[in-house]
């Protein structure tokens, strides 16, 4: 869902709020196993994963944009924005097909009793993230010449993001046989609970400046420069008993 505010007070300065929401809920589907080493047309149709599996991201974008033109010449615009995304994973994502042998034919040496689907690796991850931003410009258009033109932008950017990530990885493993054509998909059983593993804070400011020469209406030159500066904090949240 997006909505745009557009607001033009004058001819040369416009304003633009603009809000983009997205909450998706993907497939949970994380593979079909071979059995004897090719697709069986039975389970092509067949998710093993559990019942209450679970994929989702939340995202939403909020802007607000000036845009300043005084004259042909020159163009002043400035956008600041807000973005958050949280995003959560709780599943059941391995499958391996039990040869007669009792081996899994996937290669990862798991056992269990011939021709059964072992079902493995429960895993529960959130990432919650905040980022927030400007970025301006100002483009200076000059005439030189008959067909001979120059653009030159300078500007800014600068954001803060911050990002919590959580796991669930210390749970005891969850390890499950099932009927490969006949099944109860069952339900997720998380003995720890998803809980914040570390923090991160990443800044940056940047500036930079482009360049075009036009020659005619076939040739161009352009150059670039770019100085960005970026900081990285990171703090690990141990637990009690935890490593």
């Amino acid at each position: 869902m997006s909505g745009t505010l557009r607001w033009a007070p004058t001819d040369t300065l416009v304003v633009t709020v603009r809000d983009d929401y997205g909450d998706q809920k993907p497939m949970r589907y994380f593979g079909t196993p071979l059995i004897d080493g090719r697709l069986d047309d039975r389970i092509r149709e067949r998710n093993y994963n559990t019942r209450d599996g679970s994929i989702r991201y939340r995202d939403n974008r909020t802007s607000l944009q000036v845009d300043w033109t005084p004259s042909d010449a020159v163009t002043v615009s400035n956008q600041a924005y807000r973005l958050t995304s949280k995003r959560s994973w709780l599943n059941l994502e391995t499958y391996c097909w039990i040869a007669a042998d009792g081996v899994c034919a996937n290669g990862s040496g798991n056992t269990g009793t011939p021709g059964g689907i072992l079902r493995t690796d429960m895993t529960g991850i959130v990432h919650d993230q905040t980022q927030w931003g400007d970025q301006g410009s100002v483009t200076l258009r000059t005439q030189i010449a008959d067909g001979v033109g120059n653009d030159l932008v300078m500007g800014f950017d600068v954001n803060l993001i911050k990002l919590t990530y959580s796991h669930n990885f210390g749970s005891d493993p969850q390890v499950s046989e099932v009927d490969p054509f006949a099944f109860d998909p069952g339900l997720i059983i998380d003995t720890q609970g998803i809980a914040p593993r570390y923090r991160t804070r990443t800044t940056e400011y940047a500036v930079f400046a482009e360049d075009r020469l036009k020659l005619g209406t076939h040739v161009s030159i352009v150059g670039g420069v770019r100085y960005e500066r970026d900081t990285i904090r990171r703090w690990s949240i141990d637990y009690p008993g935890g490593a």
